[in-house]
Protein backbone atom coordinates (compact mmCIF):
# COMPACT_ATOMS: atom_id res chain seq x y z
CA UNK A 1 0.00 0.00 0.00
CA UNK A 2 1.16 3.55 -0.57
CA UNK A 3 2.89 5.26 2.36
CA UNK A 4 0.21 7.97 2.38
CA UNK A 5 -2.38 5.33 3.35
CA UNK A 6 -0.18 3.25 5.70
CA UNK A 7 1.32 6.07 7.80
CA UNK A 8 -1.98 7.35 9.27
CA UNK A 9 -3.07 3.80 10.15
CA UNK A 10 0.24 3.12 11.91
CA UNK A 11 0.05 6.42 13.78
CA UNK A 12 -3.53 5.72 14.93
CA UNK A 13 -2.60 2.20 16.06
CA UNK A 14 0.47 3.42 17.94
CA UNK A 15 -1.58 6.12 19.69
CA UNK A 16 -4.23 3.60 20.76
CA UNK A 17 -1.57 1.17 22.05
CA UNK A 18 0.24 3.93 23.95
CA UNK A 19 -3.00 5.01 25.64
CA UNK A 20 -3.58 1.49 26.90
CA UNK A 21 -0.01 0.95 28.02
CA UNK A 22 0.10 4.17 30.09
CA UNK A 23 -2.09 2.41 32.67
CA UNK A 24 0.76 0.04 33.58
CA UNK A 25 4.41 0.57 34.51
CA UNK A 26 5.45 -2.65 32.75
CA UNK A 27 4.19 -5.48 30.58
CA UNK A 28 4.17 -7.78 33.61
CA UNK A 29 1.97 -5.45 35.62
CA UNK A 30 -0.68 -6.04 32.97
CA UNK A 31 0.26 -9.61 31.97
CA UNK A 32 -0.05 -11.97 34.95
CA UNK A 33 0.65 -15.62 35.70
CA UNK A 34 -1.61 -17.32 38.22
CA UNK A 35 -1.04 -20.91 39.24
CA UNK A 36 -4.16 -22.48 40.62
CA UNK A 37 -5.87 -25.81 41.14
CA UNK A 38 -9.11 -26.52 39.24
CA UNK A 39 -10.89 -26.07 42.59
CA UNK A 40 -10.33 -22.32 42.09
CA UNK A 41 -13.72 -22.24 40.35
CA UNK A 42 -15.63 -23.23 43.49
CA UNK A 43 -17.80 -20.27 44.55
CA UNK A 44 -16.69 -18.57 47.78
CA UNK A 45 -13.92 -21.10 48.46
CA UNK A 46 -12.01 -20.92 45.17
CA UNK A 47 -9.54 -18.25 46.33
CA UNK A 48 -7.96 -20.79 48.68
CA UNK A 49 -6.79 -22.75 45.64
CA UNK A 50 -4.87 -19.91 43.95
CA UNK A 51 -1.18 -20.18 44.75
CA UNK A 52 0.75 -17.57 42.76
CA UNK A 53 0.02 -14.31 41.02
CA UNK A 54 2.95 -12.44 39.56
CA UNK A 55 4.20 -10.59 36.51
CA UNK A 56 5.17 -12.75 33.57
CA UNK A 57 6.93 -11.99 30.31
CA UNK A 58 6.09 -13.26 26.88
CA UNK A 59 3.22 -13.28 24.46
CA UNK A 60 1.74 -15.64 21.90
CA UNK A 61 4.56 -14.97 19.42
CA UNK A 62 7.65 -15.02 21.68
CA UNK A 63 10.08 -17.70 22.85
CA UNK A 64 8.69 -17.27 26.37
CA UNK A 65 5.22 -18.17 25.09
CA UNK A 66 2.24 -17.10 27.15
CA UNK A 67 -1.22 -17.17 25.61
CA UNK A 68 -3.68 -14.47 26.56
CA UNK A 69 -6.59 -12.51 25.23
CA UNK A 70 -6.00 -9.36 23.20
CA UNK A 71 -6.74 -6.62 25.68
CA UNK A 72 -5.33 -3.45 27.23
CA UNK A 73 -6.58 -4.48 30.68
CA UNK A 74 -4.82 -6.57 33.31
CA UNK A 75 -5.20 -10.22 32.39
CA UNK A 76 -4.00 -13.72 33.24
CA UNK A 77 -2.23 -16.07 30.90
CA UNK A 78 -4.07 -19.19 29.87
CA UNK A 79 -1.06 -21.19 28.76
CA UNK A 80 2.64 -20.65 28.99
CA UNK A 81 6.14 -21.98 29.01
CA UNK A 82 5.43 -24.79 31.45
CA UNK A 83 8.37 -27.13 31.04
CA UNK A 84 12.00 -26.41 30.28
CA UNK A 85 14.64 -28.92 29.23
CA UNK A 86 18.26 -28.45 28.21
CA UNK A 87 20.66 -31.33 27.59
CA UNK A 88 24.30 -31.17 26.56
CA UNK A 89 24.59 -34.19 24.28
CA UNK A 90 28.34 -34.33 24.89
CA UNK A 91 27.85 -34.88 28.64
CA UNK A 92 25.40 -37.49 29.95
CA UNK A 93 25.27 -35.67 33.29
CA UNK A 94 24.44 -32.21 31.90
CA UNK A 95 20.65 -32.40 31.80
CA UNK A 96 18.55 -29.57 33.18
CA UNK A 97 14.79 -29.66 33.67
CA UNK A 98 12.04 -27.63 35.23
CA UNK A 99 8.26 -27.89 35.48
CA UNK A 100 6.40 -24.63 36.02
CA UNK A 101 4.32 -25.74 38.98
CA UNK A 102 6.12 -28.70 40.38
CA UNK A 103 6.32 -32.44 40.22
CA UNK A 104 2.95 -33.27 41.75
CA UNK A 105 -0.68 -32.34 41.25
CA UNK A 106 -1.89 -33.38 44.69
CA UNK A 107 -3.08 -30.58 46.94
CA UNK A 108 -0.98 -30.35 50.07
CA UNK A 109 1.97 -32.17 48.52
CA UNK A 110 5.41 -30.64 49.15
CA UNK A 111 6.02 -30.87 45.39
CA UNK A 112 2.76 -29.24 44.28
CA UNK A 113 4.18 -25.80 43.32
CA UNK A 114 7.75 -26.16 44.59
CA UNK A 115 9.45 -25.44 41.24
CA UNK A 116 7.61 -22.17 40.59
CA UNK A 117 10.23 -19.99 42.35
CA UNK A 118 12.95 -21.63 40.22
CA UNK A 119 10.87 -21.05 37.08
CA UNK A 120 10.53 -17.36 37.93
CA UNK A 121 14.31 -17.01 38.39
CA UNK A 122 15.07 -18.94 35.18
CA UNK A 123 16.80 -21.69 37.20
CA UNK A 124 16.85 -25.43 36.53
CA UNK A 125 17.24 -28.75 38.32
CA UNK A 126 20.27 -30.75 37.19
CA UNK A 127 19.56 -34.43 36.60
CA UNK A 128 22.59 -36.56 35.79
CA UNK A 129 22.28 -39.91 33.97
CA UNK A 130 25.50 -41.77 34.84
CA UNK A 131 24.95 -43.98 37.93
CA UNK A 132 27.99 -42.62 39.81
CA UNK A 133 26.85 -39.04 39.24
CA UNK A 134 23.28 -39.90 40.28
CA UNK A 135 24.53 -41.44 43.54
CA UNK A 136 26.66 -38.37 44.22
CA UNK A 137 23.88 -35.87 43.47
CA UNK A 138 21.13 -37.81 45.26
CA UNK A 139 22.53 -39.50 48.37
CA UNK A 140 19.12 -40.58 49.70
CA UNK A 141 17.39 -43.62 48.30
CA UNK A 142 13.85 -44.86 48.80
CA UNK A 143 12.96 -48.46 48.10
CA UNK A 144 9.28 -49.27 47.61
CA UNK A 145 8.34 -52.87 48.22
CA UNK A 146 4.97 -54.52 47.60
Amino acid sequence: APAARVAPAIAAGAAAAAAGLRQFRSWGEMHRLRLAHPFRFIPLLGRRYRFTDHAVAGSSATVMKTAHELTRRQHYTGFGSQARHISDLADADANYFLLLGGQDGWLGSSTFVDQEPLWRRGAYLKLPLRLAAVREAFPHRMVLEP
